[in-house]
Formats: C-alpha cells, structure tokens, sequence
C-alpha cells in the first residue's frame, strides 16, 4: 500500500513523495521497491495477514450462504499472496 501511494503521489504532489520516500518508516521499503522490486520480508507477513484475516472475517460475516462469492475472493486473495512472495527480499 505504501508504494502504491509513494507511486500515485509522485505524480501529483512531489512533497509529499520526497516526505514519504524520506521517511525513517517508509523509505527502506519505497527504495527496495524503486531499486529491486523488492518487498521486506515483514511487508509479505503483513500483506498475507492481512489478506488471511479479511478473507476469514468475509468467511466468517457471509460462511456457506454466499460460496459463489467467497470462492472467486479466495483466488484472488491466494493469486496476490503468491505473487507478493514470488518477489525478491528487500
């Protein structure tokens, strides 16, 4: 999501891109992306928490009811996971 908003903000406002490439936080990973395209490792556990957690909560709010639904959200949710850890470590 960082590098995603890093992206779309250096096209519109070159500030806030240079306050958000120079953030102590941030920046390793904007500059591993620009470089490499390459996520830290910390960043993959996230984005596949994160994914796990929203495809359980939809699991969990909607269960057996909506299984044409969840089916399609469950491929994409594993498509994202396995392209994020198909990149190089940062």
């Amino acid at each position: 999501f960082v590098v995603l908003a890093a992206g779309c903000w250096s096209r519109t406002s070159p500030r806030f891109h240079r306050w958000l490439s120079e953030h102590r936080h941030f920046g390793p990973a904007i500059a591993a992306w620009n470089k490499n395209r390459a996520v830290p490792r910390s960043g993959k556990i996230a984005a596949s928490a994160m994914l796990t957690l929203s495809f359980a909560a939809l699991f969990a709010l909607y269960g057996n009811r909506y299984l044409v639904l969840i089916l399609p959200a469950a491929l994409i949710a594993l498509a994202v996971m396995l392209w994020v850890w198909s990149l190089p470590d940062a």
